[in-house]
């Protein structure tokens, strides 16, 4: 009974295994949204590699203990963390937007002699998005801009 029970837990975990290696290795096969530009699938790969590689050191910086504390909320961050889309700031220099389960990170990559280097890590993109107009506040106001009546003076 306990070799039964041994074996039907070892082909679960081998199970686990190999479907976790299955989503993580198509998760990063998938072609990541460009603005901008076009950039080469082997350059996608490339600045995923790079941003990937600046959250582990990030995530991870030393041995110290604030670490160690620290390691199941920065493993749930790296497990959740997904590329949303690469902006093309300069010819030189794009912005890599990271989704995860703490908000949206933006790293700042640049080309220098052929290699990506990361300028920085922000919580806010290099542009903004445009902001809307001001509507009317009150209700006067926002009937009137609606009203098909001409407003003539003859002075």
């Amino acid at each position: 009974m306990k070799r039964k029970w041994l074996r039907t837990s070892l082909l679960c975990l081998v199970l686990f295994v190999v479907a976790c290696f299955g989503i993580f290795a198509w998760s990063a096969s998938r072609p990541i949204p460009v603005i901008g530009g076009v950039l080469p699938k082997e350059e996608q790969n490339r600045i995923r590699q790079i941003v990937k590689h600046e959250m582990w050191k990030h995530e991870f910086p030393d041995s110290s203990w604030k670490t160690i504390s620290r390691c199941p909320r920065a493993l749930c961050e790296l497990a959740a963390a997904r590329l949303g889309l690469i902006e093309i700031l300069r010819p030189n220099m794009i912005e890599v937007a990271v989704r995860s389960h703490f908000g949206i990170y933006y790293f700042r990559l640049w080309k220098r002699e052929g290699a990506w280097l990361v300028q920085s890590r922000e919580k806010l993109p290099a542009r903004p998005p445009p902001r809307l107009g001001d509507l009317p506040k009150t209700g006067p106001e926002f009937f009137g801009s609606l009203s098909n009546q001409v407003k003539v003076s003859f002075q």
